[in-house]
């Protein structure tokens, strides 16, 4: 499961359509999650391991979550300068009584 999570953080290096693999890549991140408490809780590995393997985990998990975040960001204010420029709106207004 590992090899998937480093595949799609290179493929989104990449490509140009980053925001659906950083998505991949943070699916992978928890279930790899899941498999390491799974590990621990059936005692394959040691606490020491489990809690080592997690703060890794922890750290790409962040800089996945920033650079997603990044993407985001840039893909919103990217379209908001494509966007047509908006027909203002005339009304008349009424004289006060």
């Amino acid at each position: 499961m590992y090899v998937f999570l480093v595949v799609n953080v290179y493929r989104a290096n990449c490509h140009t359509a980053k925001v659906a693999l950083i998505e991949a890549a943070r699916e992978n991140t928890e279930v790899i999650r899941l498999m390491l408490r799974l590990l621990h809780d059936l005692k394959q590995i040691s606490l020491k391991e489990f809690v080592s393997c997690n703060a890794m985990l922890e750290s790409v998990s962040k800089q996945l979550s920033a650079w997603h975040r990044s993407r985001i960001n840039k893909s919103d204010s990217f379209l908001a300068c494509r966007r047509e420029p908006e027909q203002q709106q005339w009304s008349v207004e009424q004289p006060g009584c």
